[in-house]
């Protein structure tokens, strides 16, 4: 898949974790990673980036398709969080 500026995005995208069931830690290392976005809004980020202890849910175990390989990069700057939305980006 490529991204917005024609970068190779990786290739072990999945679901951004639940942040309400992760250690302060953990937060602090989901939310200063990338996050790749693909159509419908849906937020992931490289497996590799997901802190020790934490698994993360492949897109097509939830039914979500990667059609088009393309996603785009959200900048940690706009990620945000909050315990009703859970994680987005502005």
């Amino acid at each position: 898949m490529i991204d917005q500026y024609g970068n190779v995005a990786p290739n072990d995208l999945v679901l951004l974790p639940v942040g309400q069931y992760l250690t302060e830690e953990a937060w602090d290392v989901v939310i200063s990673m990338p996050w790749y976005e693909i159509l419908g809004g849906i937020l992931l980020m490289s497996a590799k980036d997901l802190p020790s202890g934490v698994e993360g849910d492949d897109p097509a175990d939830a039914g979500i398709t990667m059609r088009g390989g393309y996603v785009r990069v959200v900048q940690p700057v706009l990620h945000r969080y909050t315990e009703a939305d859970g994680f987005y980006h502005a």
